[in-house]
């Protein structure tokens, strides 16, 4: 086939060009030209020579090369407001007919209004009477002579030898276009930026329709979709894999496309991160007692491990193991995997050619079927797949996937090993390799990989970096490359990447049990956003840095490494982690357990050895500042994210709140001018607080009770001038000699107010009376009235209805009034009472179904008079919309009152609707959501198409129970 079918999308030049003068958020300019048959694409200070679109079809056994420039204009057309991930979109399609051939040419250019991004995409129309097969479509060509206005902008920007190209590609990762001394060809997704962060990032985006792959030499880039071998039925339209081009700094721009895909993929994330054990990648063939060792380790163990998944990998393959021998061990040990409360895993090859997909399936639906829980799928695409010729490559791939997890069912996890296949198994995967095989003579030549799949994680699924290494150098143990400092920099990456975290070594044999803590370090996975800050603008990535953000403060855990061979220093600037200018930050190392100072502007970590780190935790102080602060903790590798729950800070002392997060034993660091002196501690044990620098304390716990409250205590012995008795005497001194005579008078004042507050009680109570025994005579009078006027003969029928109608509503409203204002129905269990009755009054002919579910025993809360009516005109509203839109066969009301809230559910089995298509919300939902937020309570909504609604009111009950 011709060089130049093989062209789609030369485009990046051009890309280059753009990016190199745009400024953040800035719109690209788009015109067509020669009516539809070639365009143009401007960015402020830069216009570019007209670019066509072609394609290359085969066509009666022929393959016929089709130029934008050769065919017939038929108009362009313009679509506004169309539907997209991050809103709204306005686009334009042109379209050329090639008559000769019966063939159209469209190319749609898309927009996103205030976001730096241009999606293109190419389409082949068939009005021929029988099918052609689609090759090629090539959306963007750059002229080979560019105007001089052009020339003049390119040379401004500098050589593209300069720039950095990265993509996630075993040949590429990163490189500068000097270094690309042959062609070379990368997969989906890629970078090319200048050092200062301009430029551009490239991903297929919108439907999931094919792969797509990049030629790429010194002077050009050529990107395409594979089409093949996807055959156009006639008077069919066939689009290509649509392909986003975004304008900004490499992370944004990355995460960006990520989100996008995301949505359009149908992203499946629900399960996230795990953490595990694997028999994998031994120097000796595990045997099947040895597996159970692991096991019993487990089992054994007070506190840790706790793996989240056993995961049997090699024993599968030992030798002298027959098929029917390890059909009977199986079942045997996902039930001792289960007995630990662990999910039994299984990794499954399935790239025998020999068997049939339906026989891959099948062994899939047995292992599940034995109780295995987690599977490990090892996927030759190439082997199986359907033989649909409408269908391309990735297509045929997702199918499979989708085949794979229908297979499994929806509670199976699955961790693909396809790395190629990342995208078309999105939706259907939990989790996916993000890099090669992980060997301890090897991995350092996977880090990158694993960097690069970080904007991806909790995105798309959970990314996965094979396995990590306990220890480095133990007897019968091979050595691990790089020694300490390659582990823990490798245990950094994995933690901060907050994917799956396993481990591959024997930690049931004593000589591991030393270096188990560093497996708990890891449990379970973070679940945080770590910024690979050098990523796209460098030719290595030794910056890694993540914002923590909590109730009780925030601080940047970040981890400065040696990718380079030789000795070097790595710095941080403070800006690059958000930092306010003269901000001062207490500097803590994990690895270190130790204080290095109070930093400002910059941090220099000074001659990192090959593949070295300092992991680092940068934590602000305030400059006048007197309570403690929380600076640092090595319980759990992202330093307080996961293991620490809550942090209550005063002058006088603090308490820290632990979850069960982490490992056993280990430190917190806290900042205080004053020593702390341990209070109490609960669920662990304090076993020393020791200085750790000036105005720094180390605590030292250990012995964490997991499953129980775990909290610590501290005291700050505070100077005299600062004690809060001290100025409490004080005041009582001087207020002593005029308190006889403010007593007297405060007591009047307390009694009148008593007599007061007890008259308004009481005047409260009349005006129920009142209104309920006068008001509601006379309605209820007008109503019988009605009744009696309603026989035959005695009045217009219509007259009558509308007088009885009325009335009763008028009884009905007054019954909320009085209920409302009435003092003796200020508590939960009257609320509940009364929503009960008006659900079954209100759905009483309506033929719906009505189930509560309230307890027999409320606590005593009081509830205003306000609340009280905001919350029922609030469910009142829930029930309307659901009878009116839902048409359900049954509404819950379910009321629960707890330590600190109080939650009102109405939920229906109705219809449902989609909330993310939902263009505005409802006037019964934004009155719900405006009612519940005027009394301080929040309003939450889910609903799914045919899978009905569910409305949850929570009030906060802060002060609001009886004592």
């Amino acid at each position: 086939m011709p060089k130049g079918f093989r062209r789609i999308f030369k485009t990046l030049l051009l890309v280059l060009l753009i990016g190199s003068s745009l400024a953040p958020g800035a719109e690209i300019g788009f015109e067509w030209r020669d009516k539809g048959r070639s365009f143009l694409i401007e960015a402020p200070g830069l216009e570019l020579g007209e670019m066509h679109f072609s394609g290359v079809l085969r066509i009666d056994d022929k393959w016929c090369p089709l130029d934008s420039r050769q065919g017939k204009p038929m108009g362009t057309k313009i679509l506004e407001a169309q539907p997209g991930p991050y809103g709204k979109t306005s686009a334009t399609i042109s379209t050329v007919r090639f008559e000769e051939f019966g063939i159209e040419l469209l190319l749609r250019v898309d927009r996103l209004e205030g976001v730096p991004c241009v999606m293109l995409n190419t389409g082949v129309r068939n009005l021929r009477k029988r099918p052609v097969t689609l090759a090629y479509l090539q959306v963007l060509n750059l002229p080979k002579n560019p105007s001089r206005q052009a020339e003049a902008s390119w040379a401004g920007a500098g050589s593209l030898k300069d720039w950095i190209l990265t993509a996630q590609d075993p040949a590429i990762l990163t490189k500068t276009f000097a270094d690309l001394e042959n062609p070379i060809m990368l997969w989906e997704e890629f970078g090319v930026y200048r050092k200062d962060g301009a430029g551009v990032f490239i991903g297929p985006v919108g439907e999931p329709v094919a792969y797509v792959r990049a030629k790429i030499s010194r002077d050009s880039i050529f990107v395409e979709p594979e089409m093949l071998p996807s055959v156009i039925p006639p008077g069919k339209l066939r689009w290509g894999q649509q392909v986003g081009l975004f304008f900004e700094p490499p992370w944004q721009a990355m995460c960006r496309w990520a989100d996008w895909v995301a949505r359009t993929h149908g992203a499946r994330t629900s399960q996230g991160a795990i953490t595990g054990w694997m028999d994998a990648f031994s120097d000796i063939q595990r045997t099947e007692k040895e597996v159970g060792a692991a096991i019993d380790c487990v089992r054994t163990s007070r506190s840790a491990p706790r793996p989240q998944a056993i995961v049997l990998d090699q024993v599968l393959d030992s030798p002298g193991q027959s098929p029917e021998n390890i059909s009977r061990q199986l079942p045997r040990f996902a039930e001792r995997i289960a007995a630990v409360h662990a999910m039994p895993g299984l990794r499954l090859t399935l790239d025998d050619n020999s068997k049939q997909p339906e026989e891959n399936l099948g062994t899939i639906r047995d292992s599940v079927a034995m109780g295995y829980r987690f599977l490990k799928l090892l996927y030759n695409f190439s082997a199986t797949g359907t033989e649909e010729q409408n269908l391309t490559v990735f297509e045929r791939n997702r199918k499979q996937f989708q085949e794979i997890r229908s297979a499994a069912g929806e509670s199976t996890y699955l961790l693909s090993c396809n790395i190629r296949a990342k995208r078309a198994g999105l939706g259907f995967v939990d989790s996916t390799r993000s890099g090669p095989n992980n060997m301890r003579e090897g991995i350092r030549g996977v880090i990158d990989n694993t960097l690069w799949a970080y904007p991806l994680n909790r995105r798309w699924y959970a990314v996965d970096s094979d396995v990590c290494y306990l220890a480095t150098e133990l007897s019968d143990v091979s050595p691990l490359a790089g020694g300490w400092p390659m582990a823990r920099t490798w245990l950094s990456l994995v933690g901060l990447s907050c994917g799956n975290a396993f481990t591959a070594d024997d930690w049931y044999l004593p000589k591991f049990q030393p270096y188990i803590r560093n497996f708990e370090i890891l449990n379970p996975p973070a679940r945080e956003e770590t910024q690979i800050l050098d990523l796209g603008t460098a030719a290595k990535w030794p910056r890694l840095a993540g914002k923590v953000t909590r109730p009780w403060g925030s601080w940047t855990v970040a981890l400065l490494w040696n990718p380079r061979e030789t000795e070097r220093s790595i710095s941080l600037d403070f800006a690059q982690i958000g930092a306010r200018p003269g901000s001062r930050y207490a500097v803590w190392s994990f690895w270190d357990n130790a204080y290095f100072g109070v930093m400002e502007g910059t941090y220099t970590a000074q001659f990192l050895a090959a593949s070295a780190s300092q992991h680092l935790v940068f934590t602000e102080l305030p400059r006048d500042s007197k309570k403690p602060i929380l600076i640092g903790s090595n319980f759990h590798i992202y330093c307080g994210a996961a293991e620490i729950k809550n942090v209550t800070a005063l002058e006088s002392g603090m308490a820290i709140e632990f979850t069960d997060a982490g490992a056993a034993s280990g430190s917190l660091c806290v900042y205080s001018p004053i020593q702390p002196v341990l209070s109490s501690a609960t669920g662990c044990e304090v076993t020393a607080i020791e200085s750790a620098g000036e105005n720094v304390w180390r605590i030292d716990i250990r012995n964490r009770a997991f499953a129980s409250p775990q909290v610590v205590e501290l005291r700050l012995p505070l100077p005299l001038l600062r004690q809060n008795w001290f100025w409490a005497f004080t005041g009582l001194l001087v207020a002593s000699m005029g308190f006889g005579i403010w007593k007297y008078f405060d007591g009047v004042r307390s009694r009148r107010a008593l007599a007061q507050d007890r008259l308004l009680h009481e005047e409260r109570g009349r005006i129920a009376r009142d209104l309920h025994d006068e008001l509601g005579a006379s309605l209820a009078q007008i109503s019988m009235l009605g009744d009696r006027m309603a026989h035959p003969g005695e009045a217009p029928g219509g007259v009558i209805q509308r007088i009885q109608k009325n009335s009763k509503e008028s009884l009905r409203r007054l019954d909320e009034i009085v209920w409302a204002v009435n003092p003796e129905r200020d508590s939960v269990e009257h609320l509940a009472t009364y929503l009960s009755k008006f659900a079954q009054e209100f759905l009483a002919d309506s033929g719906i179904r009505f189930r509560s579910e309230i307890p027999d025993e409320l606590p005593p809360c009081v509830l205003s008079s306000k609340l009280r009516h905001n919350l029922y005109l609030a469910t009142r509203e829930a029930f309307r919309n659901a009878v009116r839109h839902g048409h359900p066969a049954t509404i819950v009301l379910k009321i629960f009152v707890g330590a600190d809230e109080l939650r009102i559910a109405i939920e229906d089995d109705g219809c449902g609707f989609d909330l993310a298509k939902a263009e505005t919300p409802g006037q019964g939902l934004t009155n719900m959501r405006t009612r519940m937020q005027a009394i301080g309570g929040r309003f939450s909504i889910s609903s799914h198409p045919g899978q009905g609604c569910a409305i949850l009111l929570t009030l906060p009950l802060h002060a609001k129970l009886q004592p």
